[in-house]
């Protein structure tokens, strides 16, 4: 979690589980089901997608920029 700044309280909330699951998941006191599985590498998936469309912005917009078309305004795809 911590690569992603992401805290078990954050986790388990974009999880839709208690903190004190989460918790025991990570330390190693509680085994997931299959959904659980599931819904973490769903979560993860999403946020690697949300960098990387991020990061695609931020490069059009050093881009635009440098060629003086960049005026402060995020540059969409």
């Amino acid at each position: 979690m911590k690569p992603n700044n992401l805290t078990v309280d954050r986790t388990a909330k974009l999880l839709g589980i208690t903190r004190t699951t989460m918790s025991n998941i990570v330390n190693g006191k509680s085994v997931i089901t299959l959904s659980m599985a599931i819904s973490l590498i769903l979560s993860y998936l999403q946020i690697c997608i949300n960098k990387v469309l991020n990061l695609s912005v931020i490069k059009k917009a050093c881009f635009f920029s440098s060629l003086g078309l960049f005026e402060g305004k995020v540059i969409m795809s």
